[in-house]
């Protein structure tokens, strides 16, 4: 597996989160940053080229190819973003660690456990 600095400068990261603009009663921002999580275990801000904006959609939980700035350690470019198949088949070639999440959302993660949070205490056989 190849973090970002091994690659020549690009490496594969999750988004973890659309970087927000404004107060919360503006209308929804055309913000082309987002929050990455690069494998090489560094988060930074990831910037959305200019060809891919209202043409490929990078929302939370995807797998984006992206390029490390020689002058700005802590942002990247966003250069590819992946599709789920694509995803799977490098997480499969050892190109993804085992711990990345393929399109999962923070809702999926947070409803994610073993089951026993489910049961409230009401056993229905006792009424």
């Amino acid at each position: 597996m190849l973090g970002c600095s091994e690659m020549g400068g690009e490496g594969w990261s999750e988004v973890t989160a659309k970087a927000s603009a404004g107060p919360s009663n503006s209308p929804p921002p055309r913000n082309p940053r987002c929050e990455c999580f690069c494998f090489d275990g560094v988060t930074r801000l990831g910037h959305i080229r200019g060809k891919m904006r209202k043409k490929v959609w990078v929302t939370a939980g995807d797998i984006v190819l992206c390029g490390l700035r020689e002058f700005q350690d802590e942002k990247v470019d966003i250069i590819h973003k992946y599709t789920a198949d694509e995803a799977r088949n490098l997480k499969q070639y050892g190109e993804l660690p085992e711990t990345a999440r393929i399109n999962e959302t923070a809702v999926d993660i947070a409803m994610e456990g073993d089951g026993s949070d489910d049961d409230i205490g009401i056993d229905f056989d006792d009424i």
